[in-house]
């Protein structure tokens, strides 16, 4: 089976992960999936209110981003995920999708000052 390329660019706020995705996204032309792009668009149909709304609305922009990934790893695609992922959560998510489908992640982790 061949495994499939998934492109995984993470790190802090404000390290460049969007610009450098969608600079990738140019050169590489693959769908780029961003958790903060999905739940902007959520918080633009459902608004936005306190502190404990934004962890909420964090929660499902996280979820409809590996219902995404997951779509496009089904069908053999390879694409370009980019959020602050952080491990306790994200990792037992990649390795239940890593039994399930055959891709490879490459993480980009960007650090910036």
């Amino acid at each position: 089976m061949i495994s499939i390329p998934i492109l995984v660019i993470t790190g802090l706020s404000c390290s460049g992960k969007t610009t450098c995705a969608r600079r990738l996204f140019t050169r590489c032309n693959l769908p780029v999936f961003g958790k903060d792009v999905l739940k902007e668009l959520l918080f633009d149909s459902l608004g936005c209110k306190d502190v404990a709304w934004s962890k909420q609305v964090d929660a499902a922009a996280y979820a409809i981003l590996y219902q995404l990934f997951e779509a496009h790893l089904l069908v053999g695609k390879s694409c370009i995920l980019e959020s602050d992922f952080r491990p306790p959560a994200a990792t037992p998510i990649f390795k239940v999708l890593l039994d399930r489908y055959s891709f490879r992640p490459i993480q980009l982790h960007l650090v910036a000052d």
